[in-house]
């Protein structure tokens, strides 16, 4: 499926506003339309991003154009209200729930991403985790009875969907995962916003060396800090993985160790070493039940499988 119907939304959406009677430029001059990213079978729905260039002055915004009902109006929402908080993210500018699709701050092209390129990226890992800090200090936070109950059955729900060949495996990693988190299971602990989609092509760079700001905000429940650091270190495995398997067919043995050494320097005694692994136990998985289903990438797939019974 093609960005053709999202392309044709954003630009009603956008002709709409500059007819308005209130709008600052109630000629509509026009806007040129470019697609960031286009993702018609993404996990939560097909979605697009695009780049929105004003004719008259050139100035941009980014349109994201949802397919699932209501999507764009709480992704708004959430996105408004953690705004008032921190500067750290976005800025939302408007909302067209009809058209399912909201504009935001273009914060430019450029990202923690651009600075990945052969070694493990572990300066990059720290990059982000110092914006975590800085995200997590302004945004709501709490300290709550830690549960694990939600992501446990979440992961239960998925490998019971799993071939009847891998279930075996499924469950001794389930197993595996309800011990790694049952020394915190009902303690007390801190707990932060969730930015959710925590890697680094998600927070983006004014300049070089300029301010980060965060741009794809994803609620969750309130986690543990160790909860965004351990999807970040596994974005980080999974980037690496790829990496390494198309250039030489294994993987650097290096890389993980790197990774989590930037990640305990930065963080210090902000994190618990056990519920970060335990975390990360969480999303490896994840990734290997992704992997086994959908059939793809056999070489990743084995990778995720010997780390995950490690």
């Amino acid at each position: 499926m093609s960005a053709g119907p999202h392309l044709i939304r954003a630009r009603d959406a956008l002709a709409a506003r500059a007819s308005a009677p209130d709008a600052a430029d109630p000629t509509g001059a026009g806007w040129n339309l470019e697609v960031i990213d286009h993702r018609p079978n993404h996990v939560r729905g097909g979605r697009s991003v695009l780049r929105a260039r004003a004719r008259q002055d050139n100035a941009t915004c980014i349109v994201k154009v949802y397919d699932h009902p209501d999507t764009a109006r709480l992704r708004f929402t959430r996105l408004k209200a953690l705004r008032q908080h921190t500067d750290a993210v976005v800025t939302p500018l408007f909302l067209d729930a009809d058209r399912n699709l909201y504009a935001m701050q273009d914060a430019g092209r450029l990202t923690l991403a651009d600075r990945l390129g052969r070694g493990s990226g572990a300066g990059v890992t720290a990059d982000v985790l110092r914006w975590l800090i800085g995200f997590c200090a302004e945004a709501p936070a709490t300290t709550a009875a830690f549960d694990p109950t939600p992501l446990l059955d979440t992961a239960a729900r998925d490998i019971a969907q799993l071939p009847k060949a891998s279930q075996a495996t499924g469950h001794r990693a389930l197993t595996e995962l309800r011990a790694a988190f049952a020394p915190f299971d009902g303690q007390p602990l801190r707990h932060v916003t969730v930015f959710g989609d925590l890697k680094p092509e998600n927070l983006c760079l004014h300049s070089p060396g300029g301010t980060v700001t965060g741009v794809d905000f994803v609620h969750d429940r309130p986690h543990p800090i160790e909860r965004d650091t351990a999807f970040l270190l596994q974005w980080m495995r999974r980037h690496n993985w790829r990496k390494a398997l198309a250039r030489t067919g294994w993987i650097d043995p290096d890389d993980e160790p790197e990774n989590r050494a930037a990640a305990e320097a930065v963080l210090g005694d902000r994190i618990d070493a056990r519920l970060l692994a335990a975390y990360e136990r969480a999303f490896l998985l994840r990734l290997w039940v992704g992997l086994v289903t959908s059939g793809n990438a056999p070489a990743l797939r084995e990778t995720a499988e010997a780390r995950l019974l490690f």
